[in-house]
């Protein structure tokens, strides 16, 4: 290949790229004015205004995203889709969720609000923004010091898919052994790293890596993944495989895939109502899956939960801006912030249960619930709190301008190194199956990280130690290559 083919080469992603970008960018424009012109009467000019600079401080990542020549994971760009799609774009989706709002009624009446909030969508506003301008200033400018962890990775990636092979049985023995399950501590890695697995087989086939019996192994432990989850009927854990594929595909470049299959995944969320009557059933996929067609039934036939749609039901759960908007009416007048307090578990977080059996448990979410009367008193369940929502419970407007710079500040450093670009189909898979779980930044912040770091040692470590292994067994390194 001549150097003007090479040129050309590297010219036509990057051409790609750019044309998505501005594909985007016009698309975003003319959503936002439909919006702001179709606005509900609840919603005020500066109201919409607000919401609209969320939007589009949210869609910035995508837009950097597809301008640049390097491939990476789209991590952040997803982060700043949750910020759209769970506050910016609220206020425009009332109609979804409250038809005949104001007054909006959630949580069985104790959740009323009859306007909008200016001050709460101005927070969101300023969180995002302070979110956006923090990762990119430290990615940027402030992380050139750090080393990139690297693992080798075999010739033809055979090697990897044994190791992978390895982490799919633990992870399944984990899911259907109940001894398994009941060791101390042994959950908070063979839990999570059933996304990695599944990310890392699924990035190594799009990729081509896999030969001849290593393909059937990486293809049958996907459908073994993907049914384990399944069988769960959690529908963020069904959420969560089905981004990292999408993701995998923005990656390699399938962009046309990947927005179909995005658009699938937004059509589909009214299953939500359906899979959160039966992840709690006992006895089995089996029984689950009857209850599941009962509901599905009895929906077409008129049965509704609180007389509400399926569609209105997990709006409701994605608009994050009316929860926020109850909290800041609540606080500090009639409930102090916390202090800090939800963020204290993360002290304790990385000393495993089987050295501190008496470790206090992680009960952020019910204690939020019943502090801000969403939840009854003796109730034994938990409300979700998103990590925008936890910087002002605990410390207020500034702590929402600083905490959210923080945690642009850690996903910056996380994605330094689980991101960077040039790396190895498995190293890729790996950070996939890492962060985009966190993405969806939906509970609080220690229960989501508070075990992130030694799950990342305790991964690289099985790797390190299972090429060495694999290595006295004559299984030779692959020839060392720069990417």
């Amino acid at each position: 290949m001549n150097d003007h083919q090479k040129q050309t080469g590297r010219q036509a992603p990057a051409s790609r790229s750019r044309r998505m970008a501005l594909i985007s960018g016009s698309a975003a424009v003319v959503a936002g004015a439909v919006l702001y012109l179709t606005r509900p009467d609840m919603i005020s000019p500066l109201g919409a205004v607000l919401a609209l600079a969320t939007c589009a401080i949210g869609m910035l990542p995508t837009l950097f995203y597809f301008q640049r020549d390097d491939r990476t994971i789209p991590f952040f760009p997803a982060v700043g889709l949750f910020q759209v799609f769970c506050f910016g774009l609220s206020p425009f989706l009332l109609p979804l969720a409250w038809p005949d709002a104001p007054p909006i009624i959630y949580w069985g009446g104790m959740l009323t609000l009859t306007s909008e909030s200016i001050k709460t969508l101005m927070l969101v506003l300023v969180g995002t923004a302070a979110l956006v301008a923090a990762f990119y200033l430290v990615r940027r400018a402030g992380l050139a010091w750090l080393p990139v962890p690297r693992l080798r990775e075999r010739a033809g990636g055979n090697a990897s898919i044994l190791l992978l092979g390895g982490l799919t049985v633990a992870h399944l023995a984990y899911k259907f052994l109940p001894g398994l399950s009941r060791v101390p501590s042994i959950g908070q890695f063979l839990e999570p790293v059933g996304y990695v697995v599944f990310s890392a087989f699924l990035v190594l086939l799009l990729t081509r890596k896999t030969r001849g019996f290593y393909t059937f192994l990486a293809v049958l432990s996907l459908l073994l993944l993907v049914a384990a989850r399944v069988e769960t009927f959690n529908f963020t854990q069904l959420m969560i495989p089905c981004l990292c594929v999408v993701a995998a595909l923005v990656y390699t470049r399938a962009y046309r895939i990947a927005s179909m299959l995005a658009v699938l995944l937004v059509l589909s969320l009214p299953v939500y109502e359906f899979t959160s009557h039966v992840r709690y059933t006992e006895g089995g996929f089996v029984k689950k899956t009857e209850q599941f067609l009962l509901k599905v039934g009895g929906y077409i036939n008129g049965v509704r939960r609180d007389s509400t749609d399926a569609t209105q039901n997990v709006v409701r759960r994605i608009s994050h801006t009316w929860l926020f908007a109850h909290v800041v009416q609540k606080s500090p007048a009639e409930i102090a912030y916390w202090g800090g307090e939800t963020y204290k578990p993360l002290f304790t977080a990385m000393i495993p249960r089987a050295i501190w059996p008496g470790k206090p448990r992680e009960t952020t979410g019910g204690l939020f619930g019943k502090r801000y009367e969403l939840l009854e008193p003796t109730s034994k369940t938990s409300l979700n709190l998103p990590w925008h929502i936890e910087t002002y419970v605990n410390f207020g407007t500034p702590g929402v301008v600083i905490g959210m710079a923080l945690i642009g500040a850690f996903l910056a450093f996380l994605d330094k190194l689980l991101n960077a670009p040039g790396r190895r189909e498995l190293e890729v898979g790996i950070g996939l199956g890492i962060l985009i779980p966190l993405t969806f930044q939906d509970s609080n912040f220690s229960l989501m990280v508070g075990t992130l770091p030694q799950f990342v040692i305790c991964l690289y470590v099985y790797f390190l130690i299972g090429e060495w292994v694999l290595r006295r067994l004559g299984m030779g390194p692959a020839a060392e290559s720069q990417p």
